[in-house]
């Protein structure tokens, strides 16, 4: 257990790219910062924003967000921090609630005179550069994450890493969970932390890599390729380059987990050396859309990576992403992973973005043609919200990008924690930096926000009614075991209101099974697991519904087929039957029974399917067992 000592250890978004919430204030206004989410650590739900005081009327430069602690950049250098151990689970977060806001014990890091210009984090550790391109960090040394070459050293204070290059400066840093990836110098990539996933790009698996270590993007040593930025996300990274020859603007790299389609469709068999992420390129071209050379402010990212998804920011202000989308952290109506980056709706001119472990915080610069609006911004949010972390008053969830206020202060930055966001905004002339924020304003309306409808999605509904069933949904989830149904249910789902059959709730399983052909209306709700049932596994003609003997059926055809489409339907060979029975029956069969089913289920094409064995297997034991019954008595 960390000693409560080191409730200064800053822990941050699980994947995150720290450096996208980013931004360094360039004139001397008074800066403040809000925050909202779960902001104890223990779970309660801040869901509208709250203005942080305690840093004594310091102005606030830039600020990073972590899971349970947060980093606060001050004009004159110095790093302030507040936030919980790992393990301690003291809440040193929250001290005091107030209308006008919260008041957090602010820990100031000392750094040996250097000043620093910008903060990021990891899982259990803080990272600091200063203005020389010197790296500190501190905290949990676990996997030599703190890349100080010592094993897996903790370190209460702020050490500089000493792995680099003898006159190099590092520009940019960015953590994921437990590995750290930095740019030096514009062209090299240095790396360091957990390997587990090839996650580092060496080109192997292993533990971990204990101080930094430089990798090369292309095989080709003398391709020195220009880094424009650079990503972490829990175990995968990615890095946008300048593109090497004519034709293409820029590139994206990626390596890492190969799950949830998150390195964009490289070949997975590799997925621990750099790879060209070509969907990218592809879909540049068709959209006729560039990587963004540089963020519209100083400081900012164009790349930021969540647990298992990736933001790309474009020249128009606009965002490509990819990876997993089972919360809607994608942002494009759907919740499919995606291997092709799709174009983000709604969110354009976008100034500054941080992406959290599901959830992700845009700032849109709004256009100066509105006069009254010309100074100020528009902050966006989109995907999970089970803490408030959207800050929009609620903790439902939004698959596209909502509006979360616009405000009397300029947004100058933003952060995304684990569970919490945080926004950086120029105090207003006009209104104290103590006066109350009750209530968001959205579009001049202060009232209670209501739900998002998903239009965009209702509509793809009634258009593709089955495009929003996952193809791996293989049963009713109504009727799966309660160790698969958590596995498969999100917060929202996607139901269907079937009306030839008089079902007002269809889970999306049933949809795609039972109801392919009917007149059904699509619906996207909150699923309730003690009021919400299928309708279609209550009426008893479930063709979906899930049994023991059909997850050995079905496991079967998956072991002896390799046809996807055999899969699906559960289509097993007549020459596994023996074997089949066996299985589901290991204390004995008779010759009589193989040779009943073998004729009741005999055909022409040497196969038999899951209706046809249901039909002959489930009656047929019973007859056998009613026997067996009788005969003992």
């Amino acid at each position: 257990c960390i000693s409560p000592c080191l409730s200064s250890l800053l822990r941050t978004v699980y994947g995150s790219s720290p450096l996208a919430g980013i931004y360094k204030m360039t004139d001397s206004s008074i800066s403040t910062v809000y925050a909202w989410g779960c902001l104890n650590g223990r779970g309660a739900a801040q869901t509208y924003p709250l203005q942080m005081h305690g840093l004594s009327g310091e102005n606030a430069m830039s600020c990073a967000a972590g899971t349970d602690h947060s980093l606060v950049l001050l004009s004159c250098g110095a790093v302030w921090v507040c936030g919980q151990a790992d393990d301690c689970r003291s809440d040193v977060l929250r001290q005091g609630t107030s209308d006008s806001g919260m008041t957090f014990p602010m820990q100031q890091a000392k750094f040996d005179g250097a000043r620093i210009s910008s903060v990021a984090a990891g899982d259990s550790t803080s990272y600091a550069i200063s203005h020389c391109g010197e790296v500190y960090s501190w905290g949990q040394g676990r996997y030599a994450v703190l890349g100080h070459n010592d094993g897996e050293q903790n370190h209460i204070m702020p050490a500089r890493i000493r792995g680099f290059p003898e006159d190099s400066i590092v520009r940019r840093i960015t953590c994921g969970r437990w590995h750290c990836a930095a740019l030096v110098d514009r062209h090299q990539v240095f790396l360091w932390g957990r390997n587990h996933c090839g996650q580092l790009g060496l080109g192997f698996l292993s533990r971990a890599c204990v101080t930094p270590v430089k990798i090369l993007l292309e095989p080709d040593e003398d391709c020195l390729l220009s880094v424009r930025d650079l990503a972490a996300g829990e175990a995968h990274t990615v890095v946008i380059a300048d593109a090497g020859h004519a034709g293409l603007d820029a590139r994206a790299y990626s390596w890492g987990d190969p799950n949830d389609s998150r390195l964009g469709g490289v070949d997975v068999r590799l997925h621990h050396s750099p790879q060209l992420v070509k969907t990218i390129n592809h879909t540049l071209e068709r959209l006729r859309l560039n990587i963004a050379k540089e963020a519209q402010q100083p400081k900012n990212s164009i790349v930021s990576c969540g647990i298992a998804h990736t933001l790309v920011l474009t020249t128009t202000g606009q965002f490509l992403a990819w990876g997993c989308g089972k919360y809607g952290q994608l942002g494009y109506g759907d919740l499919w992973d995606r291997e092709e980056p799709v174009v983000v709706p709604g969110v354009h001119s976008v100034l500054t973005f941080a992406t959290g472990n599901r959830h992700n915080i845009a700032v849109q610069r709004v256009a100066e043609a509105h006069a009254a609006l010309a100074k100020r911004e528009t902050v966006y949010a989109w995907g999970s919200n089970a803490f408030g972390e959207l800050g929009l008053g609620d903790t439902n969830v939004r698959l596209q990008p909502a509006a979360l206020c616009t405000l009397n202060e300029s947004i100058k930055g933003c952060a995304a924690g684990a569970r919490h966001s945080l926004v950086l905004a120029r105090a207003s002339s006009s209104r104290s930096r103590d006066a109350p924020w009750n209530r968001i304003s959205i579009h001049g309306d202060s009232e209670e926000i209501s739900i998002f409808h998903f239009d965009v999605l209702r509509n793809k509904f009634k258009d593709r009614r089955q495009s929003h069933v996952l193809p791996g949904l293989r049963y009713c989830l109504d009727t799966l075991p309660a160790d698969q149904n958590a596995s498969v249910r999100f917060t929202y789902e996607s139901v269907l209101r079937c009306f030839p059959c008089r079902q007002s709730y269809v889970c999306r399983s049933c949809a795609r099974r039972c109801h392919t052909n009917h007149n059904v209306e699509a619906k996207f709700v909150r699923w309730m697991p003690s009021c919400d049932r299928c309708g279609c596994a209550e009426s008893g003609s479930c063709s979906a519904a899930w049994s023991w003997e059909r997850s050995i059926f079905d496991n079967f055809v998956t072991q002896t087929t390799t046809s996807p489409n055999k899969v699906t339907d559960g289509v097993l060979d007549m020459r596994h039957f023996k074997e089949l029975l066996q299985v589901m029956h290991p204390e004995g069969l008779s010759e009589d029974d193989i040779d009943s089913g073998e004729v009741a289920l005999h055909s022409r094409a040497g196969t038999i399917t899951w209706a046809a064995f249901e039909k002959w297997h489930n009656p047929y034991f019973e007859e056998v067992r009613r026997a067996a019954k009788v005969d003992q008595t």
